[in-house]
């Protein structure tokens, strides 16, 4: 049953804070390849991905493109994310 529960979680985008590292490693990318697409350093993308730091919207249409993932699905997957990097 745990195991269950765990893949719903991360189907469902549960774990908000690593929404960034899920959708670049699904996309099969490096973070080097982010950040040349993204146009920003590393350390960008790192923040990203712990829930350091929060993309604008221009930044968020372009990784939004660069994973190949739909709105609604990025929107699901970050909305805890949102908060507690806000919060």
């Amino acid at each position: 049953m745990e195991i269950k529960k765990n893949a719903a979680r991360r189907m469902h985008g549960s774990h908000p804070e690593n929404i960034f590292q899920q959708l670049r490693i699904r996309s099969g990318l490096t973070q080097e390849q982010a950040v040349e697409y993204l146009g920003c350093d590393v350390w960008t993308i790192q923040r990203y991905e712990l829930g350091k730091r929060l993309p604008d919207l221009e930044r968020f249409v372009k990784i939004m493109e660069l994973y190949g993932c739909a709105s609604d699905e990025f929107l699901r997957g970050i909305r805890g994310y949102i908060g507690r990097v806000m919060g």
